[in-house]
């Protein structure tokens, strides 16, 4: 019982973390950035959590990365790419849960390879921090999550 429930907790996590990648950390610093989504979320999308779409995705690295127009027009597509990947891997439950997890965090890695050459070295720097702290508040998250539930 409890690796079931480990192997369905990790799978939420992964989801969680690939599908914006380190942009919730940008988002959950940027007070903007949640005044204008709360503007901007209907009635609908305020009973759950909706995922980001592209555009809100693209909007965040621009505001963490002073990304210029051209990179954000060259980023939105490879974003578009991943999120359609990991949509169509959530619904594929043919694959084991750990298979499942291996699969997105190539595409991933595979999205994150395309962006890099876009990135000149001061973004392509700030955007692993970004990325290292959304692993160490991932890793902090997993470790809490671990102690509630042996008490």
């Amino acid at each position: 019982m409890k690796r079931l429930w480990i192997n369905s907790w990790a799978i939420s996590l992964m989801s969680c973390l690939l599908f914006a990648g380190p942009l919730c950390r940008a988002y959950a610093e940027d007070p903007s950035l949640q005044e204008q989504s709360a503007q901007d979320q209907s009635p609908a999308a305020s009973t759950g959590r909706q995922p980001m779409d592209p555009d809100q995705v693209v909007d965040m690295l621009a505001a963490k990365l002073n990304l210029t127009e051209e990179q954000k027009a060259q980023i939105k597509p490879i974003i578009a790419d991943r999120q359609q990947k990991l949509r169509d891997l959530r619904e594929d439950t043919s694959s084991r849960p750990m298979q499942r997890m291996r699969k997105a965090k190539k595409i991933v890695e595979d999205s994150d390879k395309k962006i890099e050459p876009i990135l000149n070295e001061q973004q392509k720097q700030q955007y692993i921090q970004i990325e290292e702290q959304m692993r160490q508040q991932a890793r902090a998250r997993m470790q809490n999550r671990g102690a509630g539930n042996m008490q």
